[in-house]
């Protein structure tokens, strides 16, 4: 179980850095990729609007400002070979 004075040292600790500690990333995202994942099955990668949603509802919960754009993109994947790369997005 994780306690609140945890929390409010990862959230202190990120506000200091001005950025997320990686604790409070895994606390946050694993649970919503599981859940993602559980609820639109394959077409989970697809709902990334209502995942957005639910990380800015979070996240401003915590105090750490934030919001949600929409939006095409254009970025290059990576791959296990470091000479593979290519642009994808939507």
């Amino acid at each position: 179980m994780i306690i609140g004075h945890f929390i409010e040292k990862q959230l202190e600790k990120s506000f200091a850095q001005r950025r997320t500690s990686p604790f409070l990333r895994r606390l946050l995202f694993s649970p919503l990729d599981q859940a993602a994942r559980q609820h639109y099955g394959d077409h989970y990668p697809m709902k990334c609007v209502q995942c957005a949603a639910v990380t800015t509802t979070i996240l401003r919960s915590w105090g750490i400002k934030c919001g949600a754009h929409v939006g095409a993109m254009c970025i290059a994947e990576a791959f296990d070979d470091p000479h593979d790369f290519q642009w994808g997005g939507f």
